[in-house]
């Protein structure tokens, strides 16, 4: 589960971020700018805008959400409880970092009780990749024996500054994208 962190965990270095209290950061790879916000002082690097739920960029009380060059975000679908499925479709939102590469990983257990310590969950790592005029997102590698509810199968959404581009597929084989 992502943590709420403050700014400057994005760059530890950038001792100005320590001041910034209207931003923040879900995880490392995810920068919350709320709508009340008034001239944040934002981390370095690329961070690209994206939309979660339709609509929410045309709301002017929405926060604007932005992910972190070089990430790989899995999301699933919005759920009324826990027992949906939430990761069918299970969404892989990639943003490439400089060099036109990005990893991220999902981890996934039952969510109650303590099976997790004898291996009954599932860690899967991704990686995408670009080649040309596409990017090639795969699974490279899983731990745990529990299997999602996503099959390996899953959209990709690669984020880039003149829109988004996407496809569907295994993520075993690889799903590739049109730039």
């Amino acid at each position: 589960m992502p943590i709420m962190r403050p700014a400057f965990f994005a760059d530890p270095k950038d001792l100005s971020l320590r001041a910034e209290q209207e931003i923040f950061l879900i995880g490392d790879d995810i920068l919350v700018i709320p709508a009340f916000a008034e001239k944040p002082n934002l981390p370095g690097g690329i961070w690209r805008e994206i939309s979660l739920v339709d609509g929410d960029q045309q709301d002017k009380y929405q926060a604007t959400l932005k992910i972190r060059g070089g990430a790989i975000v899995p999301t699933g679908k919005i759920i009324q409880n826990t027992t949906e499925e939430s990761l069918a479709p299970l969404t892989l939102l990639v943003s490439l970092d400089e060099n036109g590469k990005a990893e991220g990983s999902l981890y996934w257990d039952n969510g109650d009780g303590w099976e997790y310590r004898n291996g009954e969950y599932s860690l899967q790592k991704y990686s995408a990749r670009t080649e040309g005029n596409s990017v090639t997102v795969r699974l490279t590698g899983t731990e745990g024996s529990m299997e999602t509810e996503n099959k390996g199968m899953a959209i990709v959404k690669v984020i880039t500054d003149n829109g988004i581009r996407q496809a569907s597929g295994n993520l075993e084989e690889g799903i590739t994208v049109r730039l």
